[in-house]
C-alpha cells in the first residue's frame, strides 16, 4: 500500500485571499452609510446650507443613487469572489494518493478526485508533469496531450491510461515517489507503460 497526503502551498493564498477582500468590501461598505455624503446630496436644493469653504460637490439625489448603486455592485462583486475563493480553498486544500492492488485514488479532498481499478488500467509509468502542458496547478487539461492533470507541484508524477465506463482516459498527477505507487499497484506486465512520455 502507497499513500500520501500534502497541504498545497498555494491553498494558503486561497485563504488569504478572502480576508483581504473582505477588509475592501468592508471599506467600500462604509461609503453607503458616509452621513457627510449624504447631507450633500439633501442639500443640493438648498445651496445656502452649505458649509462654506466645503470644497467636496454636492450630490444630486440621482448621482447619490448612481453612486449608492456603484458601491453595492462593487461590494457584490467582491464577496461573490471571496465566497468563490473560499470554496476553492475548500476543495483542494488536501491532496492525496492512495495505491494498493485493489486500484488507486488521487486528487484532492473533494468531488476533485479520481479512483481507478486495478483492473481498468491499461497503462502506467513514471511522468513529468510540467508548466507547458498544464499551464497551472490544480485539475487541469493538458496541451496536446489531452491528459487530466491533478497538478500539486511540477516535477514528478504518475501517468495512467484506464478504461472509465466505455471511454480511456488519460490521467497525469503528481506524486513523490512514482515507482513506490507503481508498485504497490502489483501490475502485470502488460499494464507497465514505457518510461518515455505518450504523446499520442
Amino acid at each position: 500500500m502507497y499513500t500520501e497526503t500534502k497541504t498545497p502551498w498555494w491553498s494558503w493564498l486561497l485563504l488569504i485571499a478572502p480576508i483581504a477582500l473582505s477588509f475592501s468590501s468592508i471599506n467600500m461598505a462604509r461609503g453607503l452609510f458616509d452621513p457627510e455624503r449624504i447631507e450633500r446630496g439633501q442639500k443640493q436644493d438648498d445651496p445656502q446650507e452649505a458649509k462654506a469653504g466645503d470644497e467636496k460637490p454636492e450630490l444630486t439625489p440621482k448621482e447619490l443613487a448612481d453612486k449608492n448603486n456603484g458601491l453595492l455592485f462593487g461590494v457584490g462583486v467582491q464577496l461573490a469572489v471571496a465566497v468563490v475563493v473560499i470554496l476553492s480553498y475548500l476543495c483542494t486544500r488536501k491532496y492525496y494518493v492512495e495505491a494498493s492492488d485493489l486500484g488507486i485514488r488521487f486528487g484532492y479532498q473533494s468531488f476533485l478526485s479520481t479512483r481507478v481499478s486495478r483492473q481498468d488500467i491499461q497503462r502506467v509509468y513514471r511522468t513529468d508533469l510540467k508548466m507547458r502542458e498544464f499551464l497551472g496547478l490544480g485539475v487541469r487539461i493538458g496541451m496536446g496531450t489531452k491528459r487530466i492533470g491533478y497538478v500539486c507541484w511540477f516535477g514528478e508524477g504518475v501517468h495512467i491510461q484506464a478504461l472509465k465506463g466505455s471511454k480511456v482516459k488519460k490521467y497525469a498527477f503528481s506524486c513523490t515517489d512514482p515507482e513506490a505507487c507503481i508498485a504497490a499497484l502489483n501490475l502485470t506486465e502488460d499494464q507497465l507503460g514505457p518510461e518515455e512520455e505518450d504523446q499520442e
